[in-house]
């Protein structure tokens, strides 16, 4: 159990893999594989693309999958939106270019690895970013992450209090925002009135 901010929060024992496209998935196999192997305590959860492309419905996809489906520390997350459980269980996120890489660590309070990335596209307080890795220095990089997953917790819930304005309130705060800019309402003022009447 790890407290964050006067919160707690259960046990991560899952790695969320988040390729972008086909090309991404082909080279994040082998990290998945040398994972099932190398650490069967760990849950692989691959986020699967094919609620918008058809090309991750192949026989080629399939097939290259096929392994990796056979073990049972290995899932798939082909839900329309990232099932809430994937960022839940998961201590780190592995992807390349999808935006996730954003959004994952303050959703999760867990890092995200940015793998092919030939320039730094991840504040390092949510994150790394790596061009090129052996599946064996990968395997060493998750044990760390895992290892140091409660920091990476605590400075991300630092970072996400101290830089995102409005975090889980956005939608309440734009709706006063337009209603007093875009319509001209006061919001407060209106709610008294027809609270009166």
């Amino acid at each position: 159990m790890i407290s964050v901010m006067g919160k707690e929060y259960g046990d991560k024992k899952a790695v969320l893999f988040a390729p972008y496209d086909i090309e991404e998935l082909e080279l994040m196999i082998p990290y998945m594989r040398t994972m099932q192997t190398s650490l069967p305590e760990v849950n692989v959860i691959l986020r699967s693309r094919s609620f918008c492309e058809n090309i991750w419905k192949s026989a080629y996809v399939e097939e290259k999958l096929k392994t990796l489906e056979s073990s049972k520390n290995f899932f798939i997350d082909d839900s329309w939106q990232i099932r809430p459980q994937s960022y839940l269980d998961s201590f780190l996120l592995v992807c390349g270019k999808t935006t996730s890489r954003y959004s994952f660590p303050f959703l999760s309070l867990s890092p995200a690895l940015v793998l092919f990335a030939k320039e730094k596209v991840l504040d390092e307080e949510l994150g790394k970013c790596l061009e090129s890795l052996t599946p064996e220095e990968f395997i060493q990089i998750v044990k760390t992450f895992q290892k140091e997953h409660q920091q990476w917790a605590k400075s991300i819930a630092r970072y996400r209090e101290d830089n995102l304005y409005h975090f889980g309130k956005a939608s309440e705060y734009l709706a006063k925002y337009l209603l007093r800019n875009l319509f001209k309402v006061d919001f407060i003022k209106e709610v008294a009135v027809s609270l009166k009447t």
